[in-house]
């Protein structure tokens, strides 16, 4: 299969963010498309080094391309676990957007608590090349899997099921 079309929305971020030297993982809905399954999504969810370092970097690319922050917190703040775990407590956020000013770019989730185990993820990554050398690195299949099937909504009940298909299982 080829992903060109798939991804083609999200090109100019994905370059970006590798212009940047943004450490980040896709998860969610796009993961499952690079991984071989054509599926809408409405935002790009991707996993982040949470030092301090790439949350800069990560916040000015952002404000560069248009984006804004959804919520009144830096990003900076998720470099503190005990922050993100009272955001979750007191907020129940599991994600930090991004929303773009620009109705043709998606927004953008960091998912947060989950960013908190990114060397983890980063350790099993695979990096697909999308088009003309754009590199993403993308949480590997089973880890894909196990975060589908955590979140057990009934959209990632189904990716579950075409994940295991793309496996051969």
């Amino acid at each position: 299969m080829r992903y060109t079309q798939t991804v083609n929305p999200y090109r100019d971020i994905f370059e970006a963010l590798n212009r940047a030297n943004i450490r980040y993982l896709v998860v969610g809905g796009v993961a499952v498309n690079l991984h071989g399954h054509r599926r809408f999504t409405a935002d790009i969810d991707i996993l982040l080094a949470l030092d301090e370092e790439n949350l800069a970097k990560m916040t000015t690319l952002m404000h560069a391309m248009g984006y804004i922050e959804r919520l009144p917190v830096q990003l900076q703040a998720l470099s503190d676990p005990e922050k993100i775990q009272q955001f979750l407590d007191e907020k129940g956020m599991t994600a930090y957007t991004f929303l773009s000013d620009n109705r043709e770019r998606v927004d953008i989730d960091v998912l947060a608590a989950k960013s908190l185990a990114f060397e983890k993820y980063e350790k099993r990554k695979v990096v697909l090349d999308i088009d003309e050398g754009i590199h993403v690195p993308v949480v590997s299949i089973d880890d894909l899997l196990a975060l589908k099937r955590e979140a057990n909504r009934s959209k990632d009940i189904e990716d579950v099921q075409i994940l295991l298909e793309l496996k051969g299982l």
